[in-house]
């Protein structure tokens, strides 16, 4: 067998490698990049009842990134009143953490959908 033969079969031999890696432990999730994201960032400059707000909001938002959820029901969770839950959400909403997609509806029974998001 020639060098040249050799270094062909060797470089076959990676290439194949790279492209059968597979990926070790379990796969990457994107649960807590919100909350990561929050954290490190904006956080900071919220109120305490702010980011009790956002956390109620967060730990309804499904896969997709949006929250349906009424402003009592994120009350009862914050441990906060309705009134600050409005307040809270205006705050929210101007930081860029939070956009009403859809109002609810109060002789519908239909709750608020919110995106949510983590920061920057």
């Amino acid at each position: 067998m020639t060098d040249e033969e050799w270094e062909k079969i060797q470089a076959a031999k990676a290439a194949a490698k790279e492209t059968t890696t597979i990926p070790k432990g379990k796969p990457k999730s994107t649960r807590f990049e919100p909350i990561n994201s929050f954290v490190d960032g904006p956080m900071r400059d919220l109120n305490g009842n702010d980011v009790k707000i956002w956390v109620a909001l967060w730990r309804d938002t499904k896969p997709n990134g949006f929250a349906q959820i009424s402003q009592s029901q994120i009350a009862r969770l914050s441990g906060v009143s309705v009134d600050t839950v409005y307040r809270g959400m205006k705050r929210l909403s101007a930081a860029g953490l939070v956009r009403v997609i859809r109002k609810g509806n109060n002789l519908t029974g239909e709750s608020t959908l919110y995106q949510v998001k983590g920061g920057a």
